[in-house]
């Protein structure tokens, strides 16, 4: 018998400090909070043993993203490696200073974006066939933005 369940819309990201050791990485989640334009987004950051949690708006997100991932190109003290994690996406593995480049940084967003837009089930490792769409994807309000320029502010194109 098949069993299905909604998984919530989010995205987890891994910053890693020693690939031997991952009790050091810091993890920032993402999720929809149901709320149009906004989210929630925590930061665990495993050294000051802390976690912060945020609600956003979309464009909010954008920004800090973008100041994010510019900086850590410049940190001293620099994680390894950023893993991000998708549903329905394989894992992602990146090398901190591949951020520095910009269409990267534009395809990240537009992957956290998708992300929080869109619905996902979540299947049993046996399962093979797929889900009943009636009661497990909601209907599509409206069109989704255009996946570079999702930002409110930036209706010239993204906002990098």
């Amino acid at each position: 018998m098949s069993s299905f369940s909604k998984t919530h819309k989010s995205v987890t990201i891994v910053l890693v400090r020693d690939n031997n050791n991952s009790k050091r990485d810091d993890k920032i989640l993402i999720r929809s909070t149901g709320v149009e334009g906004v989210v929630q987004l925590r930061y665990q950051d495993s050294e000051a043993k802390s976690k912060h949690e945020i609600r956003m708006t979309d464009d909010q997100l954008c920004h800090y993203f973008i100041s994010l991932f510019h900086v850590m190109s410049y940190d001293t003290d620099p994680f390894v490696s950023v893993q991000v994690n998708f549903p329905a996406f394989p894992c992602i593995m990146l090398s901190v200073a591949d951020l520095g480049y910009e269409s990267l940084r534009q395809r990240l967003q537009s992957m956290i974006q998708f992300t929080l837009k869109t619905s996902f089930v979540k299947m049993d490792d046996d399962d093979d066939e797929m889900p009943p769409l009636e009661g497990y994807m909601p209907p599509l309000e409206g069109n989704l933005p255009p996946l570079e320029s999702w930002c409110e502010n930036c209706s010239n194109g993204p906002c990098y």
